[in-house]
Parts: structure tokens; sequence; C-alpha cells
């Protein structure tokens, strides 16, 4: 891994919803791309990122590939700020729960610049 000290993943589920914010203001805000590295992913189409917009409309859904070496990495990027959340479900099981399955965690984390949201909303 990247930074094996640090990896994420909640406990007792496997779904993290991320939300993003102005730093220092704590606003709501918004962000043109997201994307993370996926440590253990050994099934198809068991973790995935949902990214949803201001008004929780999904505007991307993208499931996450394995690679031979472990890592794998899955982001989206948009020609303006538009997302708002982008929810992760993370294999088959949680961590720290009762059932036996695909444990998988994140690794790093990587987003532009969060935006204000715009006047409109």
């Amino acid at each position: 891994t990247f930074s094996p000290e640090r990896l994420f993943s909640p406990v007792n589920e496997n779904k993290v919803t991320i939300e993003f914010s102005i730093p220092a203001k704590h606003d709501e805000a918004l962000v043109r791309g997201f994307g993370a590295v996926f440590v253990d992913v050994d099934k198809k189409l068991q973790t995935k990122a949902v990214y949803n917009d201001y008004n929780d409309c999904v505007i991307a859904e993208e499931y996450v590939e394995k690679q031979r070496n472990g890592l794998s990495f899955l982001g989206v990027i948009f020609d303006s700020p538009i997302i708002a959340r982008v929810e992760i479900h993370l294999g088959a099981a949680p961590i720290g729960g009762y059932k036996r399955g695909d444990f998988v965690v994140m690794d790093d984390f990587l987003y532009s610049e969060p935006q204000a949201l715009p006047h409109y909303y």
C-alpha cells in the first residue's frame, strides 16, 4: 500500500459517504473530481463509488476493478465542479462484522479543490 498505517474503512458497515466543504468555513462545497485507491478488491461488481450532485442525483456510478498487485484506483473528473458527495461501497462485508467475505479498505483519496456552491443552489 501507499500508506499502510493510514488505511480507511468504516467499522461494522461497508458503506461510507464523503461530503465536501470549504476548509475553515465548513460551508458545503462541490468538486470537479474524486478518486480513491482501494486495497484488496477481489471480486467484480462489489466495490463501487456512486457520485451525487447537490440535489442528490446520481451523476456517475462506477465499479472498482481488481488489479494484480492488490491496489486498484477509481476516479472520475468533470469539466466543472458538480460532485457534492461520493458514496463508496466496499466489498461484500464490513470489517468488524460477523459475516465472512471480501473485505476492502481504502488507501489514498484524491480530489479537486472544493468550490463554493453557486448562488442558484
